[in-house]
């Protein structure tokens, strides 16, 4: 169970990492919002970083912090424009993110 749990949470920290950046671009291809594109690929590429080092102690806390910050930031979001994407979505993906690596973390004492 704890190797399904670890293998989960790598897995998603690779798909939050491809998404952000492809979020950002959408955010500036329909809107053309460079700060969202700058903030997609910013996010993703430290997501992608973290996933690159998984093995290093101390990753899992940066893949929380990052996720919780952007779940913080995007939920403010979407609490003010009430749109489900992409505010919503990042909100949930982000806190989805963080709570797998936290039981990691619980779960086999890995930082």
């Amino acid at each position: 169970m704890l190797a399904t749990i670890g293998t989960i949470a790598k897995v998603s920290l690779l798909l939050y990492g491809i998404s952000l950046p492809l979020g950002g671009l959408v955010g500036y291809l329909k809107a053309k919002s460079t700060p969202s594109l700058v903030a997609g690929v910013v996010s993703g590429a430290i997501a992608l970083f973290l996933y690159g080092f998984y093995h290093l102690a101390g990753v899992r806390i940066g893949v929380i912090l990052l996720a919780g910050v952007l779940a913080m930031v995007m939920g403010k979001r979407y609490q003010s424009t009430g749109k489900f994407m992409p505010a919503g979505f990042i909100t949930i993906f982000s806190a989805i993110v963080a709570v797998l690596h936290l039981l990691v973390i619980l779960l086999t004492g890995l930082i």
